[in-house]
C-alpha cells in the first residue's frame, strides 16, 4: 500500500499519559492495561480504541493477523487506514 516503516514499536511508558493527547488501544485487553497508568479522569479520557474514530470499523477491536494469512493483514490495513483517517479528521476538527 506504499507505506514505509522507518521506526519500531516502543513499550508504553507512564509518562505518555501526560505527554500525549490521544492514547490508542488495539483491543480491550490493551485498553485495560493502559487504564492502569491513568492517574485521573483527564488521563482516562485520553484512552481510546484505535477504531473510535473510524467510519466503517467503528469501535471494533483490531485483530492480530499474524496466524491468519495475507488476507488478514489486508483486513487489518483496511481497519487502520479507516481509523487513522478518522483520527486525523478528529484532530483537525478539535484544532479549529
Amino acid at each position: 500500500r506504499g507505506f514505509t516503516l522507518n521506526s519500531k514499536a516502543k513499550p508504553f511508558v507512564p509518562n505518555y499519559m501526560e505527554e500525549f493527547d490521544y492514547i490508542l488501544a488495539a483491543d480491550e485487553s490493551v485498553r485495560e492495561h493502559l487504564l492502569k497508568f491513568a492517574k485521573n479522569p483527564e488521563q482516562r479520557a485520553k484512552i481510546y480504541f484505535m477504531t473510535a474514530f473510524a467510519k466503517a470499523y467503528k469501535d471494533i477491536p483490531v485483530p492480530d493477523p499474524y496466524y491468519e494469512g495475507d488476507g488478514a493483514f489486508e483486513h487489518v490495513m483496511d481497519i487502520l487506514e479507516d481509523s487513522c483517517q478518522g483520527l486525523l479528521n478528529e484532530i483537525k476538527n478539535r484544532s479549529v
